[in-house]
């Protein structure tokens, strides 16, 4: 491992991030400062879902994992990386399957990359989401896939329905990763890793999302 190249799939975030719609902002504050108080120290105010970030099942099934009860090897692993274009904003099962099925390698852990991680730090990243066929989560659980990783900031289906997108994936023990970035940089045979904070009892966590090609 200590030869792997590594890529980093991460946005970097700071309080002047745009966030999702109706979330709370990153707010960073510095309570000590080094030229008057010999140290600096910061505190750090922000919802879980900012920028890159995993989501756990608590976050859309109640009494689900949260965050603290996942073991690290659920955010780990040998994965494939599939490129979809999405038309008219909707990514469409069968070319999923086309993609897949033309792929040298078939893991549990599935990166999808849209192209969408360029449209990072504005609204339109947001506002402009492509969004799922209803029977995408079939095309998940055929395929055994444990962990989706993907440069959308969230998961929905057609008409904007991310609760019921969330609810198919998170309730069948498909673990989320969200808003990541350069999955162009990736071959289709990765190792990944999006290890989310120590935090019990909470739903998601910013992450630092890396991968390495083989």
């Amino acid at each position: 491992m200590k030869d792997f190249l590594w890529i980093d799939l991460s946005h970097s975030i700071g309080s002047d991030t745009v966030v999702y719609p109706g979330d709370p902002r990153l707010q960073i504050e510095f309570k000590r400062q080094v030229e008057r108080d010999g140290y600096s120290l910061s505190s750090v105010c922000t919802g879980m879902h900012v920028g890159t970030h995993v989501d756990s099942p608590l976050h859309f099934v109640s009494k689900g994992e949260n965050i603290g009860d996942l073991p690290i090897e659920r955010w780990m692993g040998w994965a494939t990386k599939i490129k979809i274009e999405s038309n008219s904003n909707l990514v469409t099962t069968a070319s999923l399957k086309n993609a897949w099925d033309k792929s040298d390698c078939h893991h549990d852990i599935l990166l999808i990359d849209t192209g969408h991680s360029s449209k990072f730090g504005s609204m339109s990243f947001y506002e402009e989401c492509p969004a799922f066929e209803r029977d995408f989560h079939d095309f998940l659980k055929e395929n055994r896939i444990r962990l989706l990783g993907l440069d959308l900031p969230t998961v929905m289906y057609e008409g904007g329905d991310n609760l019921h997108a969330h609810q198919d994936l998170l309730g069948n023990g498909v673990l989320i990763v969200e808003s990541l970035n350069n999955l162009d940089k990736l071959n289709q045979e990765v190792f990944f890793m999006a290890l989310p904070l120590n935090i019990r009892s909470v739903e998601a966590s910013p992450v630092r999302a890396v991968a390495s090609n083989i």
